[in-house]
């Protein structure tokens, strides 16, 4: 029988939970607010109509000028080009300093019983 051993397996698992910590901050969260701004990006809440009902939605707006900082505000406010790019860091952070990612892991473990905590 051919398969991932344990250890290889927990790591996986271990940097994937830090890569959607970061990602998720990175592209979601106030806290990383100021980094999406500085590279262009806005997101806007409007009101809309349908079915007879209004509700607000989200919008992402690119504000920047050149090609390069708009090329950085689109990967910021993307949730899957800069998971790649974070699980891709990580990787290579976790064969010095695995530590560091296991703290990213258990934070993610907590942002997700949080997360379904408040949707009971």
């Amino acid at each position: 029988m051919t398969g991932i051993p344990g250890e290889m397996l927990l790591n996986g698992i271990i940097i994937g939970l830090a890569t959607w910590r970061l990602s998720y901050a990175i592209t979601q969260e106030d806290v990383f607010k100021w980094l999406r701004l500085l590279f262009g990006v806005k997101v806007i809440e409007a009101p809309i109509e349908e079915f007879g009902h209004e509700r607000m939605i989200t919008k992402t707006v690119q504000t920047a000028d050149t090609r390069l900082i708009r090329a950085v505000g689109s990967l910021l406010s993307c949730f899957y080009c800069t998971s790649f790019w974070i699980a891709l860091t990580l990787w290579l952070v976790w064969r010095n300093y695995p530590d560091v990612i296991w703290v990213f892991a258990i934070a993610t473990i907590a942002a997700m019983i949080e997360l379904w905590s408040n949707k009971s």
